[in-house]
């Protein structure tokens, strides 16, 4: 769920959907001369007629190039490259260019047998792991928490590995070339404080308890109902999420391999049902091993770009960038401005508040604190995801600049229609697609898939989690067995498993912008639900009414300043401070609502209540559906 790349790439369409006008540049006659050398000189095929601009102009380059194009074509392709009646010189002199690379080109490779034989290697390494793990679990402990027995260094991998997913992968990069490093420099220089806030604020609060569920903690100070409120919120959006993400790697697989859309709910399927097997089976120590895995393919995935990259250029030095490119963010510490997409300040503010409240009241987050032994290991655990967390994000930031040299001195092979800047994450799949070498693509390619697998199976083992010891527990007769109740929880593994399933094959009928809608959504729910926690362990006049009502307008007030654009038609305001406006509204508002005399009233002065508080966010869910809709 790692959103800060869903965020950061603010409105893009998946892999080049969103050209813009960097697709083409103007014709002149500098700029062609330009374009002819570098697509014509440049070419591998021994040719007599080497093709070069020079003093003599675009009619001396067009005469030259057709004369090398038709040295070594059939009498029939001639005029498809010779100058039509009114184009200039220099327009013919570029699609003569553009006729003789596409030529040298020619199609791109895709994905060949050995690539397929290496994705097929590791599914079966990942359905290898569950099935091991299959008969060790005890207990329903061993199965949702693996027995709190779980090292430290491997839990810390196993929470980053969840919160990155196949487009977080491919996002990183796309964000280095687009709007250059401002991003993930400030997101890491952020990382440290967050340690000190979790590994020394909450998570020795999280770990009083020995609970299986995070939800647990809110029942004593602000009572069931609550509980199961935060409980219902975290389910309802995690399959939610799940269903996205699978739908998302689905579509990134199937823009790669150049796919037909139909090819979709068939990655859907393949995918959703090998994950569910394995961690179904093998329960959360299956996850973690299979998380650590992961985190070493995705890793050696990166390098390898590097270094193929660096092999085909001659160099590192040849791709690392030596000066700041126009296209990228400017450098601004602060502005009051709301429309400034990225300043320094709101980075900081907004990858701190996210990873608190992401660390502080995710069930994914919160049962790798669990699974260990005590507070030390935990924030040991917590430590490692951080160390993890600098590693990729310092590699995918180099895989950025690593293609950006790349295709800036190959602009060539970007392909028909596409362009560096206007295309930013088609390049990276691109790339593995079509110039890693063979078999070395299917290991990148597992490497995709392997981030979407560790976030999916951690969300299907977090969420039967939740629903066992939140809702099951309540109503089983405690007569059961362990092995019973083992059998339960895999049972609602499966059943999770299946919905996301089925609910992603149905995500690509969503009109709109997928990735942008569903990003700001989805994200909403993350700050009113770490509000419940700080209403329950920091408030200590917190009510269940206030803490519920605030979380409801927390939502409401972080939805208004993420569709201010479509709600009131005037230009988008920063997405760095959504999420800091909805935390600090929903602990404003549930202090402010904890006032309100409802502890001990009978229950029809609460509905009178609930009934008068609940009419804003009702109105604001209405305008906002039908805003987005219209939009």
């Amino acid at each position: 769920m790692h959103i800060i790349p869903y965020i950061i790439s603010g409105s893009m369409v998946l892999f080049g959907i969103n050209a813009d006008s960097h697709a083409r540049l103007p014709d002149s006659e500098t700029q062609v001369s330009h374009r002819v050398n570098i697509l014509v000189e440049g070419l591998t095929r021994p040719n007599p007629f080497r093709v070069t601009m020079n003093t003599r102009g675009a009619a001396h380059g067009h005469y030259k190039v057709c004369q090398a194009s038709g040295s070594d074509r059939e009498n029939s392709d001639l005029p498809a490259i010779e100058r039509p009646p009114g184009e200039t010189a220099a327009r013919v002199s570029e699609n003569a260019a553009d006729a003789r690379i596409h030529e040298e080109r020619g199609e791109y490779r895709g994905l060949r047998w050995p690539d397929w034989i290496v994705i097929a290697g590791y599914i079966a390494f990942m359905l290898g792991i569950g099935l091991f793990y299959l008969h060790r679990q005890k207990n329903t402990e061993d199965y949702l928490l693996g027995g709190r027995k779980i090292h430290p260094v491997a839990s810390g991998i196993s929470l980053f590995a969840t919160m990155i997913s196949t487009i977080s992968y491919l996002a990183y990069p796309g964000e280095v070339i687009r709007h250059g490093p401002t991003v993930l420099l400030l997101y890491i220089a952020s990382l440290p404080v967050i340690y000190l806030i979790m590994g020394y604020g909450l998570i020795p609060l999280l770990m009083r308890l020995p609970v299986t569920s995070a939800y647990e903690i809110l029942e004593k100070p602000l009572g069931t109902g609550v509980r199961l409120f935060g409980s219902a919120i975290f389910v309802l959006t995690r399959l939610a999420w799940m269903a996205l993400l699978i739908f998302l790697a689905a579509k990134s697989m199937v823009v790669m391999v150049n796919g037909k859309t139909e090819l979709i709910p068939i990655i859907i399927t393949v995918v959703g049902v090998v994950t569910l097997i394995y961690s179904s089976m093998g329960g959360l120590r299956a996850v973690v091993v299979t998380d650590v895995a992961q985190f070493f393919i995705l890793a050696a995935g990166a390098m390898l770009t590097m270094l193929f990259v660096t092999v085909a250029m001659g160099g590192p030095l040849t791709w690392f960038p030596t000066s700041w490119a126009p296209n990228w963010d400017s450098f601004v510490v602060f502005s009051i401005d709301p429309h400034v997409r990225v300043t320094v300040v709101g980075s900081m503010v907004f990858t701190i508040v996210w990873w608190v409240c992401t660390a502080g009241a995710d069930q994914m987050a919160i049962q790798r604190y669990l699974s260990t032994r005590d507070v030390r290991a935990a924030r040991r655990a917590f430590f490692t995801n951080n160390c993890a967390d600098i590693t990729i994000t310092v590699l995918l930031g180099l895989v950025g600049f690593a293609l950006l040299g790349f295709f800036r001195g190959n602009p060539h092979l970007v392909g028909d229609g596409k362009s560096i800047t206007g295309d930013t994450d088609f390049l990276f799949p691109h790339y593995i697609a079509n110039f890693l070498p063979v078999g070395v693509s299917g290991l990148v390619v597992a490497g995709l898939l392997s981030a979407a697998m560790s976030s999916l199976s951690s969300g299907i083992n977090s969420t039967a989690t939740v629903v066992v010891s939140d809702f099951i527990d309540r109503f089983r007769k405690r007569t059961d067995s362990e092995i019973h109740h083992v059998k339960i929880a895999r049972y609602i593994s499966i059943a999770a498993g299946v919905i996301v399933i089925l609910t992603g094959t149905c995500m690509e009928k969503v009109p709109g912008n997928i990735m942008e809608v569903t990003s700001k959504t989805n994200g909403l729910f993350v700050a009113p639900l770490f509000s419940l926690f700080f209403m329950a362990l920091f408030v200590p006049f917190a009510t269940p009414f206030g803490a519920v009502f605030g979380s409801i307008y927390g939502w409401c007030c972080g939805g208004f300043f993420a569709f201010w654009d479509v709600i009131t038609g005037q230009p988008g305001l920063s997405f760095l401070w959504i999420l800091p406006v909805s935390l600090a509204c929903s602990i404003l508002f549930g202090m402010l609502f904890s006032m309100v005399p409802s502890r001990g009233k009978s229950w029809k002065v609460i509905s009178v209540w609930s009934l008068a508080l609940l009419v804003p966010p009702v109105t604001t869910y209405v305008i906002l559906s039908g805003k987005i809709l219209l939009w």
